[in-house]
């Protein structure tokens, strides 16, 4: 069983290599991302241009957050076959669609190359990677994508994509480059109440 933060990134990269052919690199620490534990799961907060950070996931509850992001992206829908997640933070979402729907394979594109090193250090991801129910993408080069997409099939107009709200608006550029990735021009902004993200 794996234990701390080092041992999960470390598993982790190695089970996503077998997946995309190769070993991934993770990107340098710019000092953007910071984060904090809490009672019910960590916390990331991403700092912008001025210096003020952003709460990218609930200090309250994330588990409970995570539900109502993907129960307001699916609108009703059961979980599909194929989930888009265009923005992971620490990847709560992931953890509510593996308990639902352990059949549901999830294409994860992170366009915020700073949250893969928190991501991955939260949890043990290596049994969705080795089953190839979780391809774990980011930019801005998104290296992998032509090897991972074998495993899935192909995104058509069924698919749903869940958009992270507060990353999504705090990185624009970054999220409709990953979007265009993808060839998904109607992907949905979901968007949270700011003052359940700040508790």
């Amino acid at each position: 069983m794996l234990n701390g933060a080092m041992s999960y990134l470390q598993a982790n990269l190695t089970a996503l290599a077998s997946v995309i052919g190769f070993t991934p690199v993770l990107p340098d620490e710019d000092g953007r991302i910071l984060v904090e534990r809490a009672p019910k799961g960590p916390v990331l907060y991403l700092v912008g241009a001025a210096g003020k950070s952003v709460t990218l996931n609930s200090r309250r509850d994330p588990l409970a957050e995570a539900c109502r992001l993907l129960d307001d992206g699916l609108g009703g829908r059961p979980l599909p076959p194929v989930l888009v997640l265009l923005g992971l933070g620490l990847g709560y979402v992931v953890d509510v669609v593996e308990e639902r729907s352990p059949g549901t394979r999830i294409v994860a594109i992170e366009p915020e190359p700073s949250c893969v090193r928190p991501l991955l250090e939260r949890r043990d991801f290596t049994a969705l990677f080795a089953s190839k129910r979780l391809l774990l993408l980011w930019g801005p080069d998104y290296r992998g994508s032509a090897e991972g997409w074998r495993f899935f099939e192909a995104l058509d107009q069924s698919q749903v994509t869940i958009v992270h709200p507060v990353l999504s608006r705090e990185s624009p550029a970054a999220f409709t480059a990953a979007a265009n990735i993808l060839g998904d021009a109607a992907c949905r902004d979901v968007e949270l109440d700011a003052a359940w993200l700040s508790e």
